[in-house]
């Protein structure tokens, strides 16, 4: 693993909080949720435009691209999924 890119601990982490500032969540604490945590049903329950806000920020923030709706929907699941894909696509 290259030096300048975080562990996985510091980029769920990094994550969180760009998930959190993306869709305005400062009302809820982002240490509060785990890697498990489903970003709509029974988890933060956004909302598809809540998603699509994600994805652009989360895009432009790892230089990572999104091919298809596919894609997205096994993606964007989980604060974990996400993570992983950042992990495994990022430049």
């Amino acid at each position: 693993m290259e030096s300048s890119q975080p562990s996985r601990a510091s980029l769920s982490k990094e994550l969180k909080e760009l998930i959190f500032d993306a869709v305005n969540l400062k009302h809820l604490n982002p240490d509060e949720f785990s890697d498990a945590t489903s970003l709509t049903t029974n988890g933060l329950e956004l909302d598809s435009i809540d998603i699509l806000e994600i994805v652009v920020a989360v895009e432009k923030k790892y230089q990572v691209t999104i091919s298809d709706g596919d894609e997205g929907h096994r993606v964007f699941q989980t604060l974990g999924t996400i993570a992983d894909f950042v992990e495994t696509h990022r430049k």
